[in-house]
């Protein structure tokens, strides 16, 4: 990924605000321009935007208070490094998860119990004389209509915002939430910033040039992780079927290791086909190689956008579908069931049975789908 040069958008933020100063009217209201975003935004958006954050806070160095709040280590762990950095240039740091503190996090750590409310929270506050903004979230128990991946593709009810009174009040939502375990340095810097703020009448022009400097940074994000991606897909395709293959269902489903991670319902189809060895015996393996094609066509017109359809194993096929339940799963296994029965090479029919589970954990682990696959081919179904 190429280095973004935050130097740079600072800088324009600062000849903005030498334009506008010279403009005393909009020194003596507020702004019309709307500094608050409400709504339900992927965990990649919320992300993009955590990461411009604390890029904006690397500069901003003792001045700032950073809060983060990560719903688990697992989450942490890969910003650690850029919060050990913040503590470097002198912020006030603190993060709340839940699971032991990393070391080399920095900072001040808040444990947080897996059941508390504050361990379903994706927070971050940047707060400091000059600047400030926030990325404030809470599971919303679902799943963008994306292939991203699944953890990218998590939903959240959010508020993103850049707004100095607003960013005082979600500091104070999460420090009322984290209670004695905040340490007092960090309410201590915390007033003292809101002291410093409230002598200072030049701040809105500021934000609002912040606020744009930020946009460009995300989208500047967003476009490198796309083409980062669109790189990537040709390495976890199946190449005779198209569909994704275990590569791709591990980058999807985000392997997790020594870890149990709670999540929203993910609806799990396994289709095995019956008597496919026939095919191959009595037609040749071309013939076969074209009925699996067929049958990863069928496959892929059969799902919805979001789900993911790959190829298990030689005649094995998974889909896997976030935010379905039991009621959904079992109609769609049907429809793809019989999607996959009008598939003729030959003189043979294509035939498949298939069981179904909804996974709520990660790593995933499909056995109950396996045991109803096979209860269902037992059963001549």
């Amino acid at each position: 990924m190429a280095p973004i040069d935050f130097v740079k958008y600072l800088a324009l933020a600062e000849r903005i605000r030498t334009v506008t100063d010279m403009t005393s009217a909009l020194l003596q209201r507020r702004p019309t321009v709307s500094r608050t975003r409400q709504g339900v935004l992927s965990k990649r958006t919320l992300s993009t935007m955590s990461h411009a954050l604390e890029m904006a806070a690397t500069a901003l160095g003792p001045d700032a208070v950073v809060i983060g709040a990560f719903e688990r280590r697992t989450y942490f762990e890969p910003r650690a490094h850029a919060f050990q950095r913040l503590v470097g240039r002198g912020a006030t740091v603190a993060v709340a998860y839940v699971g032991n503190r990393d070391t080399d996090g920095g900072g001040f750590h808040v444990p947080l119990h897996i059941d508390e409310t504050a361990a379903e929270v994706w927070a971050l506050v940047v707060y400091s004389p000059t600047l400030c903004g926030y990325v404030n979230a809470i599971e919303h128990g679902s799943y963008a209509d994306t292939a991203l991946g699944l953890e990218p593709a998590r939903q959240f009810q959010a508020e993103i915002g850049f707004d100095g009174g607003r960013t005082r009040e979600v500091i104070g939502e999460l420090c009322d939430m984290f209670g004695d375990r905040l340490d007092r340095a960090v309410v201590d810097k915390i007033n003292h910033v809101s002291d410093l703020r409230a002598r200072r009448h030049d701040l809105y022009p500021l934000e609002d040039a912040w606020q744009s400097a930020l946009g460009s940074l995300v989208a500047h994000t967003e476009t490198t992780l796309d083409a980062l991606r669109d790189q990537a897909t040709a390495a976890t395709r199946d190449q005779l079927t198209g569909l994704c293959n275990r590569e791709g269902l591990d980058r999807w489903a985000g392997v997790v290791e020594d870890q149990t991670l709670p999540t929203p319902p993910v609806g799990v189809l396994m289709f095995d086909l019956n008597r496919f060895k026939e095919v191959n015996d009595a037609l040749g393996h071309e013939a076969g190689d074209e009925m699996l094609r067929s049958i990863g066509d069928k496959i892929r017109q059969n799902v919805r956008s979001g789900d993911l359809a790959v190829r298990w194993g030689g005649d094995e096929f998974l889909v896997l579908c976030p935010g379905l339940e039991s009621a959904g799963l079992e109609a769609m296994g049907k429809r793809i069931q019989a999607a996959i029965r009008t598939v003729t090479v030959g003189d043979k029919t294509a035939d498949t049975a298939f069981g179904s589970q909804v996974c709520r954990f990660r790593p995933f682990h499909f056995d109950a789908a396996d045991r109803a696959l096979y209860a269902a081919k037992n059963a001549g179904r």
